[in-house]
């Protein structure tokens, strides 16, 4: 108060009454005052926003309102694109499934044919069903081996026998009327590496 009561231009603002013919207005007394006084803020002009001189509210509510539009309308997009991506990934979950469900019925049958072949290779043991079986087939196929070399020396005895005593020539017919016709058949010294069907 001290400060305006030394400003002759604050006392003469003071002691005019308001609403006399001589009394200024607000926003002209606030102008003298802040001009006299750099301390005061300068009053805001009537009719002006602060937010800029060119623009009214309507232009910057609908700015706003563009803003908002455009930023709704980017989350729409967003959401789309997330929906569509989860949709995809839905799908290739789906599809995983079924291969897992492939996979574990390949895994089943794969254990099953393990299972069982297991139970063959067990089965040849020695001391079990079928091992007893093998076993006696190779001692059974050592005899076949001694019976068939027996005959193969006997047969090539009973050839030699039959060039001795009959004049048999194995290798071409005489002939006579008494010459045998059989064909001439020699025994292989290993039946085993004899071609399937001979």
């Amino acid at each position: 108060d001290a400060a305006f009561a030394a400003c002759a231009a604050c006392a003469a603002a003071m002691a005019t009454p308001f609403g006399s013919p001589g009394a200024l207005s607000g926003q002209r007394t606030g102008a003298r005052l802040a001009a006299s006084h750099p301390s005061l803020p300068r009053p805001v002009p009537q009719g002006r926003s602060s937010l800029g001189r060119s623009k009214s509210i309507g232009q910057i509510v609908g700015e706003s309102g563009a803003q908002a539009t455009a930023i709704v309308g980017n989350l729409k997009n967003s959401v789309k694109d997330i929906e569509d991506q989860i949709a995809k990934d839905e799908k290739a979950l789906k599809e995983m499934d079924r291969n897992l469900e492939v996979a574990r019925a390949e895994e089943k049958k794969l254990a099953s044919r393990i299972a069982t072949e297991a139970d063959f290779v067990a089965s040849m043991a020695p001391d079990r069903e079928l091992g007893s079986i093998v076993k006696q087939f190779d001692s059974f196929m050592t005899g076949v081996k001694q019976t068939y070399g027996d005959v193969r020396h006997k047969h090539k005895a009973g050839v030699d026998l039959l060039k001795r005593e009959f004049g048999y020539n194995p290798a071409f017919k005489k002939g006579g009327k008494q010459e045998f016709s059989a064909s001439y058949f020699t025994m292989a010294k290993d039946p085993s590496k004899l071609p399937p069907g001979t």
